[in-house]
Order: structure tokens, then sequence, then C-alpha cells
């Protein structure tokens, strides 16, 4: 009984410090804004925007046919969103006179910057492959 309850601990001790681990911010050195911190999504957030930029894109015999870059574009800002506090913030949606709270990485940083930080962020969690998949079926 030591062996597994040893064997247990050692289990319990990595899955902590890989909890951990996947909590700490990270920074993504923006243009035009320099160092930004950013978190971690959670995994159901990861899920919806994998789910959310695959839908987007419309695949016939393993080739994009099509893109719905709105779709695509609403999945990036709302990963963006979640993960960056700093848009978060009401005091920043107040003075850009945002009502949609999705918008706000759009208001701030612009369409095709905020779909380069989603994938950034998808890049630093370990999200990378799916991300050159998901490019690969687009681009072919």
């Amino acid at each position: 009984m030591k062996k597994i309850s040893n064997g247990f601990d050692v289990f319990l001790q990595k899955a902590i410090k890989n909890q951990e681990t996947r909590r700490k911010p990270f920074i993504l050195n923006l243009d035009g804004f320099g160092e930004v911190e950013f978190i971690r999504p959670s995994n159901e957030e990861i899920l919806k925007y994998v789910d959310e930029i695959s839908n987007a894109v419309v695949v016939i015999n393993d080739e994009a046919t099509n893109t719905d870059m709105i779709k695509l574009h609403e999945a990036s800002s709302k990963l963006v969103y979640v993960c960056c506090p700093y848009l978060q913030e009401k005091s920043l949606q107040e003075s850009l006179s945002i009502s949609n709270p999705f918008d706000t990485p759009s208001e701030v940083f612009g369409a095709t910057m905020v779909l380069d930080i989603a994938s950034q962020i998808m890049e630093k969690i370990e999200g990378k492959e799916i991300i050159e998949d998901i490019n690969k079926k687009i681009k072919n």
C-alpha cells in the first residue's frame, strides 16, 4: 500500500504544480502597446474558441473553401477579452463608449491585430498545434 500512496503523492504534487503553472500570467509584446499582461483562458474558453473558429471555416475534401471572417473575428475578440484584464476594466470601456464588452479588443487594437493576438495566446498556452492545423486548412 505504501508504494501506491507514494506514487499518488508524487502525482498530486505534479498536478498542483501543473495547475499553478497554468494560472501564471504571461506577457505578449504588442505593436504600439509594448508588454501587455494576459492570463490563460479556462479550458471551457479554449474549447469555445476552437469550436467557433472551426465553425468559421468551411472545409470540403480537406480544403478550406470559405472562411467567415466575421465569425473568426468574433471568436478571437472574445478570447482576447477574457485573457486580458486591462480590456475588462469598466473605465476603459466607458472612456471609449463601448457598450458590448466583447467589442473592446477591436476598439483598442483593431480587427487585424485581434486575430493576431488570439493566435499568440493560443501559441503561448500550447494551442499552437490546433492553430497550425486550422491555418493549413485555410491556406489550402
